[in-house]
């Protein structure tokens, strides 16, 4: 089965990362533990590790801006037929199935509350990458 490569959420602050570099082409294979990417957060550039040995499929390229725990490729186990397209990435917005709710409350921490209001963002009307679609 294959293994998700997701952006860590370094630090207690971190909301997002960019993707600087894949070092493991797509398709090539790797070893667990193997640094198979680097990222930069608002603080700093880290290596991500393999989380897994296998084939190495990229579903995000370098530049992209994701949220910390979004999935960025996967690992298939060595024989295991590769997937094509979309990962399975939750799409950051999803007109029309809004973020995750109880009642009429929208699931969202502080931090992901502060960043939408500053950037004019209604969150009722975004999918997050959160449990079950919250922020």
């Amino acid at each position: 089965m294959a293994t998700d490569i997701v952006i860590p959420k370094i630090g207690m602050t971190m909301v997002e990362a960019t993707i600087v570099t894949w070092l493991v082409p797509d398709g090539q294979e790797v070893a667990a533990g193997t640094p198979a990417l680097t990222i930069e957060t608002e603080k700093s550039e880290v290596e991500v590790e393999a989380p897994a040995t296998g084939v190495v499929q990229h579903g995000a390229g370098a530049g992209e801006t994701l949220p910390a725990g979004a999935v960025i490729g996967r690992i298939a186990e060595p024989g295991e037929r590769q997937e094509t397209g979309d990962l399975g990435r939750p799409p950051l917005a999803a007109g029309g199935d809004g973020a995750a709710a109880v009642g009429s409350r929208v699931l969202a921490s502080p931090n992901a509350r502060r960043v939408a209001r500053e950037l004019g963002v209604d969150l009722a009307a975004v999918r997050g990458s959160g449990p079950g679609g919250g922020w």
